[in-house]
């Protein structure tokens, strides 16, 4: 398989999305709309894919983010990040089965008191390796968070990009140390019956 650059992996990742999004009907607003894109690229031990990779940042995180934030996993994928001592979800990733596969792993931002419902069409958070490297890129899509732009930009975008580097920063010792990493190493609550949310 042909090698390609991440700046090309970044690319062909948005084109897609553009190429499924072209047909849609177009709505003018007066506001200007402040969506969030952001992109950032990962090593991956030899061996693992973007669904591995997708497994074993959220249940990573439940452990970094502890005791402050947990993360609940459904039997359908679909996660909960929420605070601790709490039902209430910051964030709600629903698992797209359709468009994933095994170098691809996409979930819908569908919840949470971070996500503007009432604005957010198709947010969604993306794993997609980079054929023929052992590494990924990790995506936010159309994300339209509920804070003010103003705010967001220098509070919850800042965390982001510092949780993004810590996860980098973690995998890149570990494949250097030579561990075996599986997100079993973690401790991760399961959602139940009763604390499900709609996650469709």
């Amino acid at each position: 398989m042909a090698k390609i650059s991440f700046k090309e992996a970044a690319r062909n990742s948005l084109e897609e999305e553009k190429k499924e999004k072209q047909y849609k009907p177009i709505s003018i607003k007066p506001t200007i709309q402040h969506d969030v894109r952001s992109v950032q690229r990962i090593q991956i031990p030899q061996g693992k894919n973007a669904s591995w990779v997708a497994q074993y940042y959220t249940t990573w995180l439940g452990h970094l983010a502890s005791p402050l934030l947990h993360v609940k996993e459904d039997e359908e994928g679909n996660y909960k990040i929420c605070m601790m001592f709490s039902n209430i979800s910051l964030l709600e990733l629903s698992y797209s089965h359709e468009r994933s596969t095994q170098d691809r792993a996409l979930y819908y931002i569908t919840g949470g008191i971070f996500e503007n419902a009432k604005r957010n069409e198709r947010g969604r958070l993306e794993f997609r390796q980079i054929p023929g490297e052992h590494e990924c890129i990790v995506a936010i899509h159309d994300y339209m968070p509920s804070l003010p732009w103003f705010v967001y930009k220098y509070t919850q975008a800042k965390v982001h990009l510092w949780v993004m580097y810590q996860f980098r920063k973690h995998l890149e010792n570990c494949i250097q140390e030579g561990k075996t990493l599986e997100p079993k190493e973690f401790v991760r609550e399961k959602i139940g019956p009763e604390a499900e949310t709609v996650m469709k």
